[in-house]
């Protein structure tokens, strides 16, 4: 298991916003669509809504051993929010909520002892039972047992219902767009279709899978994006499977391969890994695989489609040696590995798909809530949205030192121009943006 080198003390320069300035951020603020559900530093749940100039608070009894986590929106305006962090916990009891309008306080769904849930993805479709049904998918981890499993939560009108469907580790997996169906990726062998209606599993690869952590579904049809080893020592191969066809779009891309579809589907981003443990971004076209764009540099971390499909953020190291891509927990059975270190400073870039251009923005230092995400990305970017709904704007939690007191803060950054600064929004540690 790989470790991060220990965070030195890092000194960050406060500047004094002009006036002028100020004012500019402010309206900019004010102009900002959707919602913005986030852990704040004291660990409970609000909800920042820009239109109503207001901020919400879902929770009010988080503590040093009560730490609210992963606060995750279905495309509907549900709200989910976990509770708690194993790591600090006073007991090992763990708890899922829901709220199903994402401004009153969650429901509890699902409870456990001795679990934590690490992940957590809503279906991206409505389930059967009526328009305000929605799946939630919870990736549980038995801390007892040592290993990993999906639970299925069921909201409906406020009645809740669960059931397991799979266990494997490590465990991702991926909705189709109506939200019937999952692609399973588990203990790095099998890629399996899970249907919701009979609930049963069917073999849809019985290939090598590559080097890969979670497969992707298009946003938008039936094909679904995987890997295969190359013919090549070493090497993954992308394919694309529709219709119990498998065609190859990218041969023997080198180390670990991360990829996303673009939320219009016809373009695939992905990301390859050298021996450093880090890569280039490219984007190529999704029936051809030719490469239409790319980063200019080769050590792209994490990556991020903006919702209009034009652009990509990417995040990059400002230090050599900063940030192992590779350098993952077991498994990802914990979350405590990734809370006892820090990577030193990043940076945030974006890449037009249309033009090729590249920009590259503020370096930042990330909060360890962050941290998890950009280690999980790709199964991340397909249920997070750290994208503002007008494709304007990227959400991030970053660390800042005031006087002499680590302290996580949310910001956003403003990529429709260059030479921008970001503005804080409030104390915290993780958020998402809702989708609309």
């Amino acid at each position: 298991m790989g470790r991060w080198k220990t965070l030195p003390v890092v000194i960050i320069l406060l500047v004094v916003i002009s006036p002028a300035l100020a004012q500019e951020n402010s309206h900019f603020l004010q102009n900002l669509p959707g919602t913005i559900a986030y852990i704040g530093a004291d660990y409970n749940v609000y909800n920042l809504d820009f239109a109503a100039k207001e901020t919400t608070s879902l929770t009010t009894d988080a503590a040093w051993d009560r730490r609210y986590q992963w606060v995750t929106w279905s495309n509907d305006g549900h709200l989910a929010y976990f509770c708690c962090d194993l790591a600090t916990a006073g007991s090992p009891e763990t708890a899922a909520y829901v709220s199903s309008d994402g401004q009153q306080p969650g429901q509890v769904v699902f409870e456990g002892s001795g679990e934590a849930i690490i992940y957590a993805s809503w279906s991206p479709g409505q389930c059967a039972a009526g328009t305000r049904c929605r799946d939630l998918a919870m990736l549980v981890n038995d801390v007892f047992n040592g290993t990993l499993r999906v639970d299925l939560v069921r909201a409906s009108d406020d009645t809740f219902s669960s059931r397991t469907i799979a266990d494997g580790s490590p465990f991702y997996y991926s909705w189709s767009p109506d939200g019937s169906r999952m692609v399973l990726h588990r203990n790095n062998r099998s890629l399996d279709l899970y249907s919701l209606n009979d609930d049963r599993l069917t073999e849809l690869q019985p290939d090598s899978p590559g080097t890969y952590q979670s497969p992707a579904w298009s946003p938008v049809d039936d094909r679904i994006l995987a890997g295969v080893d190359g013919d090549v020592p070493r090497r993954t191969s992308l394919t694309i499977t529709a219709d119990g066809v498998s065609e190859l779009l990218v041969s023997n891309v080198s180390g670990l391969v991360s990829f996303a579809w673009s939320p219009d589907g016809n373009y695939i981003a992905y990301r390859n890994v050298t021996e450093d443990g880090f890569g280039a971004l490219f984007v190529v076209d999704a029936v051809s695989g030719e490469v239409i764009s790319r980063s200019l540099t080769n050590d792209v971390i994490a990556f991020f489609w903006s919702p209009d499909s034009r652009k990509v953020a990417y995040v990059t190291r400002s230090e050599a040696g900063s940030f192992n891509s590779a350098a993952r927990p077991s498994s990802r059975q914990t979350v405590q590995y990734v809370q006892q270190e820090a990577p030193l400073t990043l940076s945030w870039s974006t890449l037009e798909v249309g033009t090729g251009l590249n920009r590259r923005y503020s370096s930042f230092v990330p909060s360890r809530g962050f941290v998890y995400l950009l280690l999980y990305f790709d199964q991340f970017a397909q249920s997070h949205r750290i994208w503002a709904p007008d494709s304007s704007s990227i959400l991030y939690s970053e660390l800042t030192t005031i006087q002499g007191r680590e302290q996580p803060i949310i910001s956003i950054l403003d990529v429709r121009q260059p030479n921008t600064v970001p503005v804080t929004v409030a104390d915290g540690s993780f958020a998402v943006w809702s989708f609309r």
